[in-house]
């Protein structure tokens, strides 16, 4: 059993609050249409690629390791990078 309090607020939240939005939020939080959509990047095919196959093969995501590893341009990265960030050499500071 509910109190009448807690179905008036219900209602509240159902209707009144909806109707309050403003239209230019209604207007930004619509969907873009397919043509403005952003492709996904080669590498991020790859990689989904990859995974796919680790979960066919019955890996779980946390046998895995660390998703940086699977990358293909992961060398030329961490040498550009020069040891700068939490992690050098592979190895937690």
């Amino acid at each position: 059993q509910r109190y009448l309090a807690h179905i008036i607020t219900e209602r509240r939240l159902k209707t009144l609050a909806l109707k309050s939005l403003p239209k230019e939020l209604d207007a930004w939080s619509a969907s873009l249409p397919k043509e403005q959509w952003v492709k996904p990047s080669e590498e991020l095919l790859t990689l989904n690629q990859q995974l796919t196959r680790a979960y066919e093969r019955g890996l779980r995501f946390t046998e895995m390791g660390p998703v940086s590893q699977w990358q293909p341009n992961r060398q030329e990265k961490q040498r550009s990078k020069g040891g700068r960030g939490r992690h050098k050499s592979g190895t937690l500071l």
